[in-house]
């Protein structure tokens, strides 16, 4: 998936200053402060602050089978043997052997990316795992939100994700980085949506090799 941080100037002055009146002794708080919380004190304009702030969302909900941007690297079988259905873009093909209506472990299915497990429609988290998203009920995104002030600049991005790896996390900044944005500090999250796919593999259906060996300690 893509991200892009679209920046929309916009600037926003906005300071204020509490000056005491004169007094021969200092104020205390019971003097400042009114009953009601309010100040006593004069209240003047201060010296602006100039910011800079722009905000961007992008969509990034799986598209349906046939429909993928650049074409869908999981459509591989050239042959047409194995005829599972996969409403979505992304879902490796398989034989659905149990006739479930989704892939099972066990079922056969072309490995196209080569990592050793089936990749699909998967929701990240919950209970009952596995299980296949089969409609969109909010689309899914990435919302950014970058400040300027200054020579500094800074950028908090929310994903709609169970979870982000650092390592696609460092994606996306050596991408902001190489598109020529300088940015001192990019601050990534996600909601921890069990509702959206999985970003993570917990919820996956392939089960993965032994993680150890019968003389030895965890391999991993």
């Amino acid at each position: 998936m893509r991200f892009r941080v679209v920046l929309v100037g916009l600037t926003i002055v906005a300071a204020l200053a509490i000056v005491a009146p004169a007094a021969a002794s200092p104020l205390t708080l019971k003097q400042l402060v009114t009953p009601s919380g309010g100040f006593n004190a004069k209240i003047a304009p201060g010296i602006g602050a100039g910011f800079k702030i722009g905000a961007a969302s992008a969509n990034f909900t799986p598209p349906l089978r046939g429909h993928a941007p650049g074409g869908d690297p999981s459509d591989c079988d050239h042959t047409g043997t194995y005829t599972g259905p996969r409403q979505f873009a992304y879902e490796e093909p398989y034989i659905d052997a149990k006739h479930s209506g989704h892939f099972d472990d066990g079922d056969p299915y072309k490995d196209c990316n080569g990592n050793g497990r089936w990749d699909g429609n998967l929701l990240g988290g919950g209970s009952d795992t596995p299980r296949f998203f089969n409609h969109v009920a909010d689309n899914v995104g990435a919302r950014a939100m970058v400040v300027r002030v200054g020579k500094r600049t800074l950028a908090v991005e929310v994903l709609d994700q169970e979870g982000l790896f650092n390592i696609y996390q460092d994606r996306i900044r050596a991408r902001l980085a190489k598109d020529g944005y300088r940015i001192n500090g990019v601050f990534i999250s996600a909601t921890h949506d069990e509702s959206a796919p999985d970003s993570l593999g917990l919820g996956g259906v392939t089960r993965p090799p032994p993680a150890s060996t019968p003389t030895g300690p965890p391999t991993w």
